[in-house]
């Protein structure tokens, strides 16, 4: 315990100084938002990886999931929850996962429905049904995109001829 008495003014001003300045620039905010600036880093790196490296293109999306997971778990009300869920949800299709991609993303639209991410959350999840060989899911959710969302018509029209090509259904 700091005691005032024992120290001189010259030091205790300065250590008053730092201790305000520590409590009005790092806020509590910073700790998860650091969090889930470390997943997204993660994430970003098994991007990276996929192709050169899978298997450290796994670790690094099983860090990506912990570490989101541990922001929308603790910090559900905060900004970043939408991203932190959707970055779950992505990790998990990527890693092959696709139950539990389709889970996360299906959370992610009925808890964020007004999400800037709500359309590319759309398409992972159409995806997702794509590798998961469900023809018929993908092909709704990506005709809904094609109609209603003009940033990921184009993706949804190759992604329905996609779907025509992998059921081989050329009738």
């Amino acid at each position: 315990m700091i005691c005032r008495k024992n120290l001189s003014p010259k030091f205790f001003r300065a250590w008053l100084f730092l201790v305000f300045t520590f409590l009005i620039f790092v806020p509590p905010a910073c700790v998860y938002y650091n969090t889930f600036y470390n997943a997204r880093v993660y994430y970003q790196q098994g991007v990276k990886l996929v192709k050169t490296n899978p298997s450290a293109a796994k670790t690094n999306f099983e860090k990506a999931i912990t570490k989101s997971a541990i922001v929308v778990k603790k910090h559900f009300r905060s900004k970043w929850a939408d991203d932190a869920l959707f970055l779950v949800a992505r990790s998990y299709y990527h890693i092959g996962e696709y139950e539990k991609a389709i889970k996360n993303f299906e959370d992610f639209l009925t808890v964020f429905p007004e999400s800037p991410y709500r359309d590319e959350a759309s398409y992972y999840q159409g995806l997702t049904y794509l590798a998961k060989k469900d023809y018929a899911l993908a092909s709704l959710i990506f005709y809904d995109l094609k109609e209603n969302s003009p940033r990921f018509a184009q993706a949804s029209a190759y992604q329905i001829a996609n779907s025509f090509c992998l059921k081989e259904d050329f009738c």
